[in-house]
């Protein structure tokens, strides 16, 4: 199984370095005893045990339009009871935090220093956060034995580190499908790395790379997505922005929300902040952005504006679907231009350049007749015989 860990340790690494490259910087003597310390921060989200009765784990909150949300929701849509998920609480009290450090640590600690002592070891310190993590996570699932994890399609480290121990110890793992990710997601980040025991897709590119990875997956079939007639654009169209997670609010991207306005002449856009992003009003200058209430839903968002300017995220298809056109426009994260290929293949329309953006454009691009038919190909699933309703769920 070395091949999981070590698949885990280079796939987390395109997550977490780029995340230390944005943290605030410090001192050299605080950043280099703190760099250290946080080699150890993803033990204290490991559970010690999980209340009898549980038979799915999932490693986040459910907060409103969460993806931790989606997937309770669409279980408990087809019968499986509330009762029978775990989830971990919003707030952990620090005496539990602290606890959870100490146990995982007890038990990590000697794996870490074996590693260490090993003259040949080329690990660095991101390398090492992500053996102890798995190595916690090993230790969580052998305690925790009637535990099925699900892992959500946008993949964290910490999923990973949690399928690969799972695999480790031969364990059932079950993917699901939170989103319409295109090829394999951004900068080629598989979005399903290793097998899976069971898998709940949304479109035939889903169901694609699933059976890539595990030929004899138990497949299910999530509800089709039904795309709404794409609404005209207004000569004044009120503007709205959804970001993603990688969206900080630094300065080049503040220059960029200044620029959108003007060449839009509007008195502010309307910003829909990634669920996890702390920011806030203060982040902006006056009277730049209105930013959407926390957890109003995507349909509610589609419904507030005319016209959406997205950067690289898999919202693009969810506003198209809800009648929302949408321009995809780089500069809001890291990822440059279409990094999820809607643009490239016909979805979704794109550009690199706000002052050339031309309204008459964006309404031809949509008002192809073939636009239609591109994206209900792309929605829907063509082997659906591959599959089984959600509803015929069943995890011995």
């Amino acid at each position: 199984m070395l091949r999981y860990l070590l698949t885990t340790i280079r796939k987390s690494r395109i997550r977490i370095i780029p995340a230390l490259q944005n943290s605030p910087k410090r001192n050299l003597f605080a950043e280099f005893i703190i760099r250290r310390i946080r080699i150890f921060s993803v033990l204290k989200q490991i559970p010690i045990h999980i209340p009898n009765g549980k038979q799915f784990f999932l490693d986040g909150y459910p907060f409103p339009n969460s993806f931790a949300s989606a997937v309770i929701d669409g279980l408990k849509n087809v019968g499986t009871s509330p009762t029978l998920i775990y989830s971990p609480p919003s707030k952990t009290s620090r005496i539990k935090i602290c606890f959870r450090l100490f146990f995982y640590s007890l038990l990590t600690v000697p794996v870490l220093f074996r590693i260490i002592k090993t003259k040949k070891s080329r690990l660095d310190l991101v390398d090492l956060q992500v053996l102890i993590g798995y190595v916690g996570y090993t230790v969580f699932l052998r305690n925790n034995p009637q535990i099925t994890p699900i892992v959500i399609s946008d993949v964290t480290p910490e999923s990973h580190m949690i399928w690969a121990a799972a695999l480790s110890l031969k364990r059932q793992v079950f993917w699901w499908q939170i989103d319409y990710y295109y090829y394999n997601g951004p900068s080629n980040e598989s979005m399903v790395p290793f097998p899976c025991s069971h898998a709940a897709v949304l479109n035939q590119k889903g169901l694609e790379i699933v059976l890539s990875q595990a030929p004899k997956a138990h497949v299910y079939q999530l509800n089709p997505t039904i795309i709404q007639p794409l609404r005209r654009i207004p000569e004044k169209p009120i503007l709205g922005l959804a970001t993603n997670g990688f969206f900080v609010g630094s300065p080049s991207q503040i220059e960029l929300l200044i620029r959108i306005k003007k060449q839009f002449k509007i008195s502010t856009i309307r910003l829909r902040l990634h669920p996890r992003s702390e920011l806030d009003e203060s982040a902006f200058p006056k009277d730049l952005v209105t930013i959407a209430p926390r957890g109003e839903r995507i349909e509610d968002f589609a419904k507030s504006v005319d016209l959406a300017i997205v950067g690289n995220s898999a919202v693009q298809l969810n506003l198209l679907c809800e009648g929302l056109p949408v321009v995809h426009l780089s500069g809001l994260d890291p990822h440059g231009f279409d990094s999820y290929g809607y643009c490239q293949e016909g979805f979704t329309f794109g550009t690199s350049d706000v002052e050339s953006l031309d309204l008459e454009a964006v309404q031809n691009f949509y008002s192809d007749p073939l636009w239609f038919n591109r994206l209900f190909e792309y929605l829907n699933i063509k082997e659906i015989t591959r599959c089984r309703p959600l509803t015929e769920l069943k995890i011995n």
